[in-house]
């Protein structure tokens, strides 16, 4: 590992991909943890003390420990709910500036990892184009 890199560690379990990461009332998409590492690092160097919380496509939140550069599933957290994911994405700051909207109608006979990886994508695909 060269000098410049930072070891990105992941404690007890890791995340299921995709994930999306939030941060200052935005959501930040991940598809593997080269991608994860990367946003949380760039998102919160380690003398920072900004909070910063990871949700897998399984609703099951982590907090990224900024000072020890390493994700830790969140103790007693409840899992996250096709809702809360949906509220999440309308709300956040790059939905809004972008007019995007996801729909919340149909949520019965949608998965809760396809509703993930539908915005991480949706994320990525506008990130790309900015």
């Amino acid at each position: 590992m060269k000098k410049d890199q930072v070891k990105f560690q992941v404690f007890l379990r890791g995340p299921q991909y995709p994930v999306i990461v939030i941060f200052n009332n935005d959501i930040y998409p991940a598809f593997n943890i080269k991608e994860l590492g990367t946003a949380c690092y760039s998102l919160a160097p380690p003398e920072s003390l900004n909070k910063i919380s990871v949700v897998d496509c399984t609703g099951e939140e982590f907090l990224y420990l900024s000072d020890q550069i390493t994700l830790a599933p969140g103790i007693g957290s409840k899992k996250w709910t096709k809702k809360k994911f949906i509220d999440l994405f309308n709300q956040c700051v790059t939905a809004q500036k972008e007019g995007m909207q996801y729909p919340s109608k149909s949520l019965s006979n949608k998965r809760l990892p396809n509703i993930v990886h539908e915005m991480c994508t949706m994320f990525a695909t506008t990130r790309r184009s900015t």
